[in-house]
């Protein structure tokens, strides 16, 4: 067996990893399966009511019952996932994507269980979380990033000046979202649009604005 290791994102401890457990389903818990079979890691997998003959609880050394079939009842219960780890033995939980990949209390769980999270820290997933919070990370790196005005000053005279410094077109987006069809438009929502100036801008404190 080829074990490999990881360090814990919280304690900076190394961690040998001769058995992994996923936390996810489908094509991507196959995909990491195979790979950890590759590199002599024995696998674990979970299954739910839905996918109890599932192909990646087939190909996993292991297999663990979550509970029901609505993600709630079973790929979203972080507690019994990191208890099952514990029980299998399992030295690393990789979350596959979606689920509780960007859950970082779910990763702070597994760094205080001495459990390798396969991502990053819960520190890191709670400033990645923030569009805002992120954007003034990367600002302090001197990564190049896209202008816009993202004060808690809300007066729209002041957006209006902040908007008329980029160009004509913007949208504003919450640090929060995920997806572009959370972003608000302002024909419907402010007074002083005009054709000549299309602008999209924040409207409370949880939006952000910049330039599209």
């Amino acid at each position: 067996m080829v074990a490999q290791t990881s360090k814990n994102n919280n304690t900076g401890k190394t961690l040998l990893i001769k058995k992994l457990l996923i936390a996810n389903r489908g094509e991507i818990a196959c995909r990491i399966i195979k790979t950890a079979k590759a590199m002599g890691i024995r696998t674990v997998a979970l299954y739910s009511d839905a996918d109890i003959d599932a192909r990646h609880v087939a190909m996993a050394d292991e297999s663990f019952y979550l509970g029901g079939s609505a993600p709630a009842d079973s790929y979203l219960k972080g507690d019994l996932i990191v208890e099952i780890a514990k029980k299998s033995g399992a030295q690393a939980i990789h979350p596959g994507y979606g689920f509780l990949s960007e859950n970082a209390d779910f990763a702070r769980l597994c760094e205080q269980s001495d459990i390798a999270f396969v991502g990053p820290s819960a520190a890191a997933i709670d400033s990645m979380g923030s569009k805002s919070a992120a954007k003034e990370i990367m600002g302090a790196a001197k990564v190049p990033l896209v202008p816009g005005y993202h004060g808690d000053e809300q007066e729209n005279a002041l957006l209006v000046s902040e908007a008329k410094k980029w160009a004509s077109h913007y949208l504003s987006k919450r640090p929060l979202a995920v997806a572009v069809k959370e972003c608000v438009s302002l024909r419907t929502k402010l007074k002083f649009w005009t054709p000549s100036t299309q602008l999209v801008v924040k409207l409370s404190p949880l939006l952000a604005t910049t330039s599209y």
